[in-house]
């Protein structure tokens, strides 16, 4: 089964199609069973049994002895197990008490967001199994902002069992990871917009801008700057816009009236 995925992922997924398989690694892994180093979990030399009270809120269990927890403080992960996995679970807290497993190694250069193709592909393989709709693809013929290409994933939903079921917008943090990029793609949009229109900026350096700040000369350039990111949603110049723009129309429409009612009709 494993291989049947990785050559359809080869096949079909353009994130795979340059990838040599290890056959050797393949053909070592058990016949339908799981590997004993991905049951292994990563934790602090602290036992399971004192961080009991420090569990990640994952919502209702049926049982909560049947999860065990992952104390790491960076990340936390579940395994959920049931009554014929007992042995998997004494497994897991040997090589607890051996100590932790080690990250794969990282490189020092991280992925350019703005040019890599296929990143959110690689990012979320499960939303995009073959690389269609990838808002990230290079190839797309028509000239469409990244914000529509999201705005059309999240309304987008297919039909199984009879149920309309939205990857996108039940992901939990495929949102978070777009809302992100449209935001760092418009502020580059608005430096670009305000280094056009003031050109005396343009030749600024950065012990020259950290010495204004130091001598608290860089009140005015930041008064220059908020401007022009009042249209990044949740902003600082954002949000004291909205607040100029409401009392715009209390002055001009005069006070809002509230009306509040504690009559309890429901209950007569």
């Amino acid at each position: 089964m494993v291989s049947d995925a990785i050559h359809w992922l080869v096949k079909n997924n353009p994130s795979y199609s340059h990838i040599e398989l290890n056959y050797h690694a393949l053909n070592s892994l058990p016949a339908n069973d799981v590997p004993n180093e991905i049951l292994s979990i990563e934790t602090d030399e602290t036992s399971l049994e004192e961080n009991a009270t420090s569990r990640p809120d994952v919502g209702p269990v049926s049982n909560e002895d049947d999860v065990v927890y992952n104390s790491n403080t960076d990340s936390s992960r579940l395994l959920p197990v049931n009554d014929t996995q007992q042995q998997e679970i004494d497994f897991i807290r040997q090589n607890v008490s051996q100590g932790p497993m080690n990250w794969p190694n990282l490189g020092n250069s991280p992925l350019n967001e703005y040019v890599t193709p296929f990143l959110a592909t690689m990012a979320f393989p499960t939303l995009f199994p073959d690389g269609k709709g990838d808002p990230t693809n290079p190839a797309i013929l028509k000239n469409i902002t990244l914000k529509e290409k999201i705005k059309h994933l999240i309304k987008f939903a297919e039909k199984k069992d009879n149920k309309w079921i939205y990857r996108f917008a039940n992901h939990p943090s495929f949102s978070y990871w777009a809302l992100s990029m449209i935001q760092r793609k418009q502020i580059l949009q608005q430096t670009g917009i305000f280094l056009k229109q003031n050109r005396g900026e343009q030749h600024l350096t950065l012990e020259e801008r950290r010495e204004m700040v130091d001598n608290n000369n860089a009140n005015l350039l930041m008064t220059k700057l908020s401007r022009y990111i009042t249209n990044i949603s949740g902003s600082d110049a954002y949000w004291y816009k909205k607040k100029e723009d409401l009392k715009g129309i209390i002055q001009h429409a005069g006070p809002p009236t509230f009306f509040f009612t504690f009559s309890a009709a429901d209950m007569h």
